[in-house]
C-alpha cells in the first residue's frame, strides 16, 4: 500500500515561523510605553527636535509645554538647556531590524505647545519616519528642517534664513516668508503656498515641487526627473536647469533669466508684451507665441527683460500676453 503521508505542509510551516518571528520581534523590540510631560521654565528662544518615528504636533497655547504619549521608555528625552528646548524621540526598533513591526505598536505622539507671537532665534527639526504638523505660525531668525520619510504640514513660517532638506517624505507649507531659502528635494514632494523671499535656491531630484505663488528677487532651481509647477510668479532673476523633469511657470519674469532643459519640457505663460522682452535662444524646438526661431537666435536689441533659453531634446514653449 502506497504511503500518502507527505509530512507537514511547507507553506504552513513558513507562515508559523514568520508569525513567531513577528511576535518575538514585537515583544523584544517595542519595550514599555510611557506617557510624560515637561514644563520649561523661563524664556525659550530655541527649539531642537530630533525625532525618529513619533508623530509631533506644534500648537499655540498660553505657555511652553511638552506632552508625550506612548513614548519608548528608554528612548526619549524632554530637556531644557538655558533658553533651548530639546525634544528627542528615537525610533522603535525590534531585534530584527530587517522587519518592520509597525502593526504591533502604537506610534509615539508628542505635542509641543508654544505661546502665540513667540519669535525664536532658531528652530531645528530632524525628522525620520514620523509626521510633523503645526497649526501655528513659526517665526524664527534661522530655520533648519531635515525630513526623512515622514510627512510635514506647516501652516506658516517666517524666517531670515531657512534650509529644508526633504528625502522621501512630503512637506507642505501654506505661507512662507524669508530672506533666504535653500532647499533640496529627493523623491518626496514639496508643496508651497504663498512664498515671499529675497533669494531662493532649490535642488529637486525625482520629487515634485508646486507653488501657488512666488515673489523673489533671485530664484535658482536645479531639477532631475522631478517636476516644478508655479502659478502667480513675480521673479526678477531666475536660473533654472532641468534634466528629464518638466517646468511650468505662470506670471512675470523680469530682469535677466536663464532656463535650460535636457529631455524635459519648459512652459512659460508670461504677462506683458513680447516687445518688452529680448531673447537669446539655443535649440531647434523653442517657440515664442507660436513662432519658431532659428536654432541660434539673439535679439537685435537687449531690453530690461531678458530671456536666455536653451533646449536639448526637450521643448520650450513661451506665451507672452
Amino acid at each position: 500500500m502506497e504511503n500518502t503521508y507527505r509530512g507537514p505542509n511547507k507553506a504552513l510551516i513558513i507562515i508559523v515561523v514568520i508569525i513567531g518571528i513577528l511576535i518575538l520581534g514585537s515583544e523584544t523590540g517595542s519595550g514599555k510605553k510611557v506617557d510624560d510631560s515637561f514644563q520649561p521654565s523661563g524664556d525659550i528662544h530655541n527649539i531642537v527636535v530630533d525625532n525618529g518615528d513619533a508623530d509631533i504636533k506644534i500648537v499655540e497655547g498660553d505657555s511652553f509645554f511638552v506632552k508625550g504619549e506612548d513614548l519608548p521608555e528608554d528612548d526619549y528625552s524632554f530637556t531644557q538647556e538655558g533658553d533651548t528646548l530639546k525634544i528627542t524621540v528615537d525610533s522603535n526598533e525590534s531585534h530584527f531590524p530587517f522587519i518592520h513591526i509597525g502593526f504591533f505598536e502604537s506610534s509615539a505622539k508628542v505635542t509641543i505647545t508654544i505661546p502665540s507671537n513667540t519669535e525664536f532665534d532658531t528652530i531645528k527639526v530632524v525628522n525620520g519616519s514620523g509626521n510633523l504638523t503645526t497649526n501655528s505660525s513659526l517665526v524664527m531668525t534661522k530655520g533648519d528642517f531635515e525630513i526623512g520619510s515622514g510627512d510635514v504640514e506647516i501652516y506658516s513660517i517666517k524666517a531670515d534664513t531657512l534650509y529644508c532638506n526633504v528625502g522621501s517624505g512630503n512637506i507642505e507649507v501654506t505661507e512662507l516668508n524669508a530672506l533666504d531659502i535653500k532647499g533640496s528635494v529627493g523623491s518626496g514632494d514639496l508643496a508651497l503656498g504663498y512664498v515671499e523671499c529675497k533669494t531662493m535656491s532649490m535642488d529637486i531630484g525625482s520629487g515634485d515641487m508646486t507653488c501657488k505663488s512666488i515673489e523673489a528677487d533671485d530664484c535658482m532651481v536645479e531639477m532631475g526627473s522631478g517636476d516644478m509647477e508655479c502659478d502667480n510668479i513675480a521673479i526678477v532673476n531666475m536660473d533654472a536647469e532641468l534634466g528629464s523633469g518638466n517646468l511650468e511657470l505662470k506670471g512675470q519674469l523680469t530682469g535677466s533669466s536663464s532656463l535650460e532643459c535636457g529631455s524635459g519640457d519648459i512652459e512659460l505663460d508670461l504677462a506683458g508684451n513680447i516687445d518688452e522682452y529680448s531673447f537669446v535662444l539655443d535649440g531647434d524646438d523653442i517657440r515664442i507665441n507660436g513662432e519658431t526661431y532659428s536654432e541660434h537666435y539673439k535679439s537685435d536689441v537687449m531690453t530690461d527683460k531678458k530671456l536666455t533659453l536653451k533646449a536639448g531634446s526637450g521643448e520650450i514653449e513661451v506665451s507672452i500676453r
